[in-house]
């Protein structure tokens, strides 16, 4: 369901869920704490409007109608314009209280126009405005415009993430204090449902026939000691990293304790780190299973070795790395180019269309690119890629009334969703196949991450299979025989 200003005021695509949910809570209460729900659709109208004239709550609005109800809008040319008198019951409650959306992605331009349009009155959503998503990613651009009108109207717009209603529900339960009737029996089945059950394991031999393909190679060798550094002067990581970017320094480096693991050439590190007094300090042993320091070394070290040498950029962030194929610039030389696409040439074939380009009707960059981990399952090493296409997109530094910062949503809202959602809701399985082979054939092999020399410092040396991985089922099941699997 979709709550439009707050509990009061409800607009519902779901079947009768809130109809039934009202019946069950208002079992569990007092009678004198039971209030009776105004159910209202496109066919009776005039109910919802004379609940809101007499502040008759709760109230549940049914904008697009009701299965059972006669008038019923559900076709792109029926949603397109909103009942007068639904629309207004929508505009005048955004009047009244705050706007929460949930479920919703904000497709309807009717409803979409009908919220704009409360935004025009004083003191239009007087509790703010929540929005919630699976991810900012997504978030059309339609509704990205109205929150933004609304922050320069004064309103408080705010985008929160949610994956599941199930974990929305979850929070709001964690949250808020109900009738203790209802605190029973909202939490009766957590306290009744046993967490481990005991469950009959299949006994018939599995098939032999791979079912699944993963897009995850085989890191058949990673590096196993770095260059332990030791400074003088207390340092975090991150001034550290400083020091050597400002230097230009190519290096990984990661903090275990009061010192330093790096990869690198050692007379280049030394002089980047010469403020904290750095010295070196021998070797030390790397164990990414049990020491997460030495994971983030080597995976930072990893992603850059996968893209040296190739016409790959590495981008390195704390929520996880990726590698983004290489466009042109204006200097580039024509034997460099040629060079470039050559390489290239696999993934183009197997994406069957442009590597890089401009996004149709926005003119913002984009390129393929996958997210890499490096992930320890079966006793051995996995490079596990996800391939997506990025797009670089300004992000507008505007400030809100009153506050110095850009609201922190802007930063992540992505104004291609649509485009990229068209782009790989067409690539099916064939296609990624495809895909798989081409990156397959790009990463694969011995590489390393800074080439660095035999007694100038320790290199990340890495390598990678050309394989990808199979799934097979552990065990046979009627699915397996289905007809065309």
């Amino acid at each position: 369901s979709y709550n439009f200003g707050t509990r009061r005021f409800k607009y519902n695509r779901a079947g009768s869920i809130v109809e039934t949910a009202t019946t069950i809570a208002q079992d569990k209460l007092a009678v004198d704490q039971r209030r009776t729900l105004v159910v209202a659709a496109i066919d009776s109208a005039e109910r919802a409007a004379r609940s809101v004239r007499e502040n008759d709550w709760p109230l549940l609005a049914k904008i697009h109608g009701d299965f059972q109800s006669v008038s019923l809008k559900n076709t792109e040319h029926e949603l397109a314009v909103q009942d007068e008198k639904m629309r207004g019951v929508l505009v005048e409650v955004g009047r009244r209280f705050a706007l929460v959306v949930v479920g919703y992605s904000g497709r309807d331009a009717s409803v979409i126009a009908a919220l704009n349009e409360t935004l025009s009155a004083p003191n239009a959503y007087p509790g703010g405005i929540y929005w919630m998503t699976r991810s900012a990613q997504g978030v059309f651009p339609a509704v990205r415009e109205f929150l933004e009108c609304a922050l320069d109207k004064g309103v408080e717009a705010t985008l929160l993430s949610a994956q599941t209603f199930d974990e929305l529900a979850g929070d709001i339960a964690d949250t808020i204090r109900f009738d203790e009737a209802l605190e029973r029996h909202i939490h009766q089945d957590e306290r009744s449902r046993p967490v481990v059950r005991a469950v009959e394991m299949p006994d018939r031999e599995a098939r032999n026939d791979p079912v699944l393909r993963c897009s995850a190679l085989r890191v058949m060798q990673l590096p196993t000691v770095a260059r332990r550094i030791i400074v003088q002067k207390p340092a975090t990581l991150s001034e550290a990293r400083e020091l050597l970017k400002a230097s230009k320094v190519r290096a990984s480096i990661a903090a275990a304790g009061k010192e330093f693991a790096v990869f690198g050439n050692d007379e280049q590190i030394l002089s980047a780190l010469a403020p904290l007094g750095a010295k070196l300090a021998g070797e030390i042993a790397l164990d990414p299973v049990q020491d997460s320091w030495a994971l983030g070394l080597i995976y930072d070290a990893f992603v850059k070795a996968l893209c040296r040498g190739r016409p790959l950029h590495p981008r390195l962030k704390s929520r996880g790395h990726s590698i983004v194929v290489a466009t042109g610039h204006s200097e580039e030389s024509a034997e460099h180019r040629e060079r470039r696409l050559e390489a290239l040439s696999v993934l183009k074939e197997a994406y069957g269309g442009p590597l890089t380009g401009q996004v149709q009707g926005l003119k913002l960059p984009f390129a393929e690119a996958l997210e890499i981990r490096l992930e320890h399952l079966g006793g051995q090493w996995w490079c596990v890629f996800d391939p997506y296409t990025n797009v670089d997109f300004p992000r507008e530094e505007r400030q809100s009334q009153g506050s110095e910062n850009p609201p922190p949503f802007e930063r992540r809202i992505n104004p291609a969703a649509d485009w990229l959602r068209e782009q790989w809701a067409q690539r099916y399985n064939r296609k990624w196949s495809s895909i798989i082979d081409g990156w397959s054939q790009m990463l694969s092999g011995e590489v390393r991450g800074f080439w660095v020399e035999n007694g100038q410092g320790i290199d990340a040396v890495f390598h990678v299979g050309a394989v990808s991985a199979w799934s097979r089922p552990s065990h046979d099941h009627p699915y397996f025989h289905g007809a065309g699997r």
